[in-house]
């Protein structure tokens, strides 16, 4: 084996590659690149991988990690607006407006209401 080179991705990277459904399962994670991507010690570029001969992922761990609620960013009562921030991107055809509940206090509310969607 020659050497090897561990790439992390960025956040934005990331939550894109889950947005647009790609690399969910090791059968669908492929890599294409351009002779552009990197050089060995001598100054030879890698030899390309376009779009038709993209390689398949060998190692593959499926993202296991569950978004959480990063703040309760804005609220609205003027235009009904609430915006959450979320640690990472989410599918919004999963979001279920009837689990969220707005309150008056932190515990053991007086006064509370369910959203109704």
């Amino acid at each position: 084996m020659g050497s090897l080179l561990t790439i992390t991705l960025s956040d934005t990277d990331s939550n894109n590659l889950k947005l647009k459904s790609l690399c969910i399962t090791g059968q669908d994670c492929y890599l294409s690149y351009t002779s552009a991507t990197i050089r060995d010690a001598a100054g030879m570029p890698v030899t390309a991988r376009l779009n038709g001969f993209a390689m398949p992922v060998s190692n593959f761990t499926p993202d296991t990690t569950p978004p959480s609620l990063v703040s309760f960013f804005t609220f609205n009562l003027g235009t009904g607006q609430i915006v959450l921030n979320l640690s990472e991107a989410v599918n919004i055809s999963s979001v279920n407006l009837m689990s969220v509940t707005i309150q008056l206090l932190f515990e053991s509310p007086l006064e509370y209401h369910t959203l109704t969607g």
